[in-house]
């Protein structure tokens, strides 16, 4: 069943790539759209790299999540249902609002990434268009003798590559600060959800052996949904 579902994952991403990179194509071979975009069009960089990489991008992310959103919903229906069997309404509300919570942190530290991101992807299409313009002009550059111009050139692109990758590294690491608190500090609140019932005196009535497999239960619901949860953020 899972190399089933990686087969189909992978077919439906190459239908989906067919199907927007052919819509791209005919509306960049209308008339002269590409040669605008090219030459006369200075706000719009390397469009030859948003057809062929990021397209092919977005379809694998989508194939390879694809599977999971479709059974998420009812993996969490059912682990919310099992926990709130086992803490009442204080477990799925628990769950929940950490998530919000999380989510919404790790939507504002995002925010600063998207931008550099952005223009990392601008500058890997531009140094990439500087090395496509060499080797087809190579000739051109030899008679020239114009090989230290270029040099300086294509060195100036990749430094200024570089810094906005430095940037983007620096700014990813609050991200990854701010996820993986969430996901460490999501065991934590696992034990917090079953220790209000157990301090209650809900479960007074249970055997040691009996409660220590009911919080390793309710610690497998939570941890469950919550990365279900996690994964559609």
């Amino acid at each position: 069943l899972k190399s089933l579902d990686q087969y189909i994952c992978n077919l439906m991403y190459v239908s989906w790539r067919t199907t927007l990179t052919e819509s791209l194509h005919s509306a960049y071979f209308q008339g002269r759209v590409y040669y605008i975009l090219n030459v006369l069009r200075e706000d719009i960089d390397n469009p030859d790299q948003r057809i062929s990489q990021d397209v092919e991008r977005l379809c694998k992310q989508m194939s390879t999540m694809a599977s999971r959103l479709i059974v998420s919903p009812f993996t969490i229906s059912y682990y919310t249902y099992q926990c709130f069997q086992s803490t009442g309404w204080i477990g799925p509300v628990s769950i929940f609002g950490y998530f919000v919570v999380g989510t919404i942190a790790n939507k504002i530290l995002m925010g600063p990434i998207v931008s550099t991101l952005f223009e990392q992807e601008k500058l890997e299409g531009d140094f990439r268009f500087k090395h496509m313009q060499i080797r087809v002009n190579a000739e051109s550059v030899a008679f020239y003798r114009a090989g230290k111009v270029e040099h300086m050139r294509t060195d100036r692109r990749l430094q200024a590559l570089l810094q906005t990758q430095k940037s983007l590294i620096n700014k990813e690491l609050w991200l990854y600060i701010g996820v993986n608190t969430f996901d460490y500090l999501g065991g934590f609140l696992s034990y917090i959800i079953i220790a209000i019932p157990i301090f209650t005196g809900i479960y007074d009535g249970v055997s040691p052996g009996e409660l220590s497999a009911l919080i390793s239960k309710v610690g497998l619901f939570f941890l469950t949904a919550h990365g279900d949860l996690f994964l559609i953020s």
